[in-house]
């Protein structure tokens, strides 16, 4: 990805993510509210994305992975109870590193939808191995 698109994207994320710390739910965030925050136009954000919703799944996806990538080096390059503490380890300080991201996203009883999805994504991807 182009380094301007992945600068442009941070942006959006991180100005939503700030506005959703401010607003504690998702329908009160506007893409005026975005777009100001992140200082870019309102076609620049359909550039990217039809709406707040597909934004909140792009966040959601981009942080299971995240979660997956841990899981499959502890998986891959330490089998056994090695791999597993170092995977718990390394899980913990990802959620410890983006706390913010992952309080809204995880503890916020208004996205129990988002929650759902997330807590199952992971679920999923630890009972693969």
């Amino acid at each position: 990805m182009d380094r301007r698109i992945r600068k442009t994207k941070q942006a959006i994320v991180t100005a939503f993510l700030e506005l959703l710390e401010e607003k504690k739910d998702i329908d009160k965030i506007s893409i005026t509210d975005i777009t100001k925050r992140a200082d870019i136009s309102r076609s620049t954000f359909y550039f990217h994305y039809n709406g707040t919703y597909e934004l909140v799944d792009e966040i959601c996806d981009s942080f299971t992975k995240q979660i997956y990538a841990i899981v499959l080096k502890a998986h891959t390059d330490m089998p056994g109870e090695n791999g597993y503490l170092y995977m718990y380890n390394e899980i913990l300080g990802y959620l410890y590193e983006n706390k913010t991201t992952t309080k809204l996203l995880l503890m916020s009883p208004k996205e129990a939808d988002m929650t759902k999805k997330i807590c199952d994504d992971i679920y999923k991807l630890l009972t693969v191995f």
